[in-house]
């Protein structure tokens, strides 16, 4: 009994010991430039915008480096086109180790020590590679930006002896071209509807203005009516000719 009560209490302890580990995966995550203040709920035709795809979750103070890095980022190409440029973010130790490849709706980059001049190893965490897009005109409507390869994206790593090691993405990034809000009315829509007001009521008052003065000439002649019988009633009553035998 005492021997299987111990099992149980380290098993419990194996869980809760592994529950930070499953947590602690390197994570690629694509987000807003900080220097790129574009509105992503509001976008418009000919705005441009920079994206950031950051590395976190990369155990550095146990040593834990990567010999390849490689994130895929798909979006809506016709609302944004295609990525204008695809630059090595801080992490990347050697230029000639980065590779990108970019298409409408795609940007895609790759760190490989293998290709790189020094064989340097990724180090630390931080942003691994940017890219800049452009609002197309004539569209709207809402998107995202995603490194889930379920949407078409993908991330992958490879530690120094080239061994697969797991890593995982964030969240979708959604945008909108366009806005949501309700347009105000254009100034010739306002003028238009202004002077139909106007006319409306100039209209309603000349009917209103007819009527009334139709009503006081009813009006005073009635009252004229009644004033000559009121006069007629007043005259005092003359007396009757005396008439001859």
């Amino acid at each position: 009994m005492r021997n299987l009560l111990r099992m149980q209490l380290l098993g419990l302890a194996a869980i809760l010991t592994c529950q930070p580990c499953m947590g602690s995966l390197p994570t690629l995550t694509v987000v807003q430039d900080p220097s790129s203040h574009a509105d992503l709920n509001a976008l418009t035709a000919g705005e441009s915008v920079t994206f950031d795809v950051n590395l976190l979750g990369l155990d550095v103070l146990n040593g834990q480096t990567l010999g390849t890095l490689e994130g895929t980022v798909v979006f809506n190409g016709s609302l944004l086109g295609q990525p204008l440029s695809i630059s090595p973010g801080t992490i990347v130790p050697d230029i000639s180790g980065f590779l990108t490849a970019a298409s409408a709706g795609v940007s895609d980059a790759t760190y490989s020590s293998l290709f790189s001049n020094s064989n340097a190893l990724i180090t630390t965490n931080g942003t691994f590679f940017s890219f800049a897009l452009v609002v197309q005109p004539g569209v709207t409507g809402p998107g995202i930006l995603s490194l889930d390869p379920n949407n078409g994206g993908f991330v992958g790593a490879f530690d120094a002896n080239n061994d697969p090691v797991d890593i995982t993405f964030g969240a979708d990034l959604p945008f909108l071209v366009g806005s949501s809000a309700v347009p105000e009315p254009s100034t010739g829509v306002i003028v238009v509807i202004a002077l139909t007001l106007m006319l409306a009521r100039a209209v309603f008052a000349r009917a209103c203005g007819s009527r009334v003065f139709r009503a006081d000439r009813t009006n005073k002649a009635s009252r004229d009516s009644l004033g000559d019988v009121v006069h007629v009633l007043k005259q005092p009553a003359q007396a009757e000719p005396d008439v001859a035998p």
